[in-house]
């Protein structure tokens, strides 16, 4: 998949999901009557959304589900908006007989230039679609094992970097940079690395692009 084809892709997914957040707003604020065609004008949405980022994780039904959830995650205003969205059932769309496939069990991920990704940046991925993700990145003078420029965000990786220098955290601190240290070990899915790093960011809800 060439650069363009790779922006446009990211383009119409986005798009594709504010339109999908913006029905499940209005949802919640609609009456009884209007909610059934809103409902199916949802699960539509949750179908092209799915057709969209089948093109780069493949066509597991469980894992396009948590993929969705992940994204919406980061969009609606509120967790209980969330639990409202699985309680509809929407994740699962129109189709009626979707593939089934435990997410805890699939340990591969691609990123848009076709490369498999481990599962902290398919964790990263989840939470930062947009944001590029640079592996022992060099920063004046320090070395981080994951960097995302966009979002000013640092991971340190592996039990053996608990106690970051000092001077790495003060940097950090100094440059405006989040840093954030995961010992994942016993560790075996991206969601569980996407909410390992949450809890360590500042207003995780409100972490997004």
């Amino acid at each position: 998949m060439g650069l363009s084809n790779e922006h446009l892709l990211s383009q119409q997914i986005l798009m594709k999901l504010e339109h999908l957040v913006e029905l499940i707003i209005t949802i919640n604020l609609a009456n009884a009557d209007e909610k059934e065609e809103l409902l199916k004008r949802c699960q539509l949405a949750v179908d092209e959304l799915k057709g969209l980022l089948q093109q780069i994780i493949g066509p597991h039904e469980e894992y396009l589900k948590t993929a969705v959830k992940e994204l919406l995650l980061q969009r609606l205003p509120d967790r209980e908006m969330m639990e409202a969205v699985e309680e509809m059932d929407l994740l699962c769309g129109s189709s009626d007989h979707p593939e089934k496939t435990d997410p805890e069990q699939v340990t591969w991920f691609r990123s848009p230039s076709g490369r498999n990704l481990n599962i902290l940046e398919q964790g990263l991925y989840f939470l930062f679609p947009r944001a590029k993700v640079y592996r022992n990145y060099k920063y004046k003078g320090f070395c981080f094992d994951y960097y995302l420029p966009a979002v000013k965000l640092a991971l340190e990786e592996g039990s053996q970097k608990r106690n970051v220098d000092v001077l790495k955290k003060f940097f950090c601190k100094k440059e405006g940079i989040r840093l954030v240290c995961l010992d994942l070990r016993g560790v075996t899915s991206s969601r569980e690395v996407a909410r390992l790093i949450k809890k360590q960011l500042p207003n995780p809800k409100k972490v997004k692009l």
